[in-house]
């Protein structure tokens, strides 16, 4: 495991460079080729040093030191790759041309009631959210437990777990709503023609949007009502072990889902970007 937290560090410290790297240039006018191959050649050195104190920590320290060496991603990402990016593509970071343009209020008044997250799936995760906690609730009746209270490991176990279970998930399954609803509602402006590929573009990512927070904070709370119900029922020290690599395992793996799923809606902005660029350049003669 010491080599994979390794590995996993030295993947963060190159994946700006991949991130950069997978930009395609445009025939965008306020592109930059030059500027862009000049910050992605500051970037490999700057990664090839960063590797370098990682595995200079490694050798020196050992493995778990050298594992907190992965928040050198941030400085890589946003003051190095980010410019490069804008560099190539100046939608990544510019939803509008440098020259004014008309421009009309959205498409859609009332973006926050469009979520596309059908009601079923609220209620299957309440179902099971639900059922966790009265299976939590229901093990001291249901198993044997000693008579001495909260004086022991278990009992304190089970409190803690039907706490979490009883106070986090329910938060989670009542706030997200309105976090879906919030973030809907970033604003859309059209160009002048209101154009159908524009629009439809905004709904692509509005949909994107709701899908992403919906899936990752759903399954965020059904995965921690299921480690308590867990917690709650399984004793041993090499079972509680084994949950512990089990959260670790699953933690990481909702970590990458989280960045995948901020990616490619990162990915949905820069084309609708790059599309209201395109059509306000287009308009851009007529409005001079």
């Amino acid at each position: 495991m010491n080599a994979w937290w390794l590995l996993f560090t030295i993947a963060m410290l190159i994946s700006p460079i991949v991130f950069a790297l997978s930009v395609r240039p445009t025939d965008d006018p306020d592109a930059d080729p030059a500027t862009a191959e000049r910050k992605l050649f500051i970037l490999v050195l700057a990664t090839v040093a960063a590797i370098g104190v990682t595995l200079l920590v490694w050798r020196t320290f050992g493995v778990r030191p050298a594992v907190y060496t992965w928040p050198l991603f941030f400085p890589l990402f946003f003051f190095l790759a980010m410019p490069a990016m804008r560099a190539k593509n100046p939608a990544w970071g510019q939803p509008h041309n440098a020259q004014p343009a008309v421009r009309t209020a959205s498409l859609t008044g009332d973006r926050a009631h469009t979520s596309p997250i059908p009601k079923s799936l609220w209620i299957i995760a309440w179902a099971l959210c639900a059922a966790g906690i009265i299976a939590i609730a229901l093990r001291p009746l249901l198993s044997d437990m000693s008579d001495a209270g909260l004086s022991t490991p278990q009992w304190r176990q089970w409190l803690v777990a039907l706490i979490v279970s009883a106070t986090m998930a329910p938060t989670m399954l009542l706030t997200l709503p309105l976090g879906i609803r919030a973030a809907m509602r970033e604003p859309e402006p059209m160009d002048a023609s209101r154009s159908p590929e524009l629009a439809s573009a905004y709904t692509s990512l509005r949909n994107a949007k709701a899908w992403f927070f919906a899936g990752l904070f759903l399954t965020m709370a059904i995965a921690m009502t299921g480690a308590m119900v867990a917690l709650a029922w399984i004793d041993g020290v090499a079972a509680h072990q084994a949950l512990g690599w089990a959260g670790a395992i699953g933690g990481s793996l909702l970590g990458v889902t989280g960045a995948a799923g901020g990616i490619y809606i990162d990915r949905r902005r820069v084309r609708v970007n790059t599309i209201l660029r395109r059509l306000e350049r287009e308009h851009q003669p007529a409005t001079a």
